[in-house]
């Protein structure tokens, strides 16, 4: 927790940001990775770093990053191309324990949380028009996590009717 006041994230020189990004990378153990993580604030300079490693050999690795993004940010802090591949990434994951915090960023996080549960403004944040390969797969991510699946098909009824 320390190491997070000690930081500043938007300051390339930063050797506080620095030691966890060369630790983020390139630590050959899970655990450290896993704290660089942790630890790591979300800025600018340091999201693109943090994206990456949804590409991390270690699932469990993978699947914090989603917990991170969670715990750290909005919707609105990734750009639609950086939304669509974090969830193409982690939908598509071999990993059960991903896709299960993938599908907690995107249903809890992002549309509960910051949208309020407005499917519309989800699809609005996801540019579906022009990826619909993932939206399928957020589709059915979020129909699987659904409590009231009658009012995720309407609201999607509603979408396709308006188009």
């Amino acid at each position: 927790r320390g190491l997070e006041r000690l930081q500043d994230p938007e300051n390339r020189d930063d050797p506080v940001t620095e030691s966890l990004l060369r630790h983020l990378y390139s630590d050959p153990s899970k655990q450290v990775r896993e704290a660089a993580l942790a630890t790591i604030a979300v800025s600018n300079l340091t999201k693109s770093h943090i994206l990456q490693r949804v590409k991390d050999v270690h699932p469990y690795i993978r699947a914090c990053v989603f917990s991170v993004l969670s715990q750290k940010t909005t919707i609105r802090h990734l750009t639609i191309d950086e939304r669509l591949q974090v969830l193409a990434s982690g939908l598509k994951d071999t990993s059960p324990m991903v896709r299960t915090e993938v599908q907690k960023l995107l249903c809890d996080t992002w549309l509960e949380k910051n949208l309020q549960g407005d499917l519309i403004q989800l699809v609005e944040c996801l540019d579906c028009a022009n990826s619909e390969d993932t939206v399928s797969l957020v589709i059915c991510s979020i129909l699987d996590q659904s409590q009231d699946k009658d009012r995720v098909l309407r609201s999607f009824s509603l979408l396709s009717s308006a188009a």
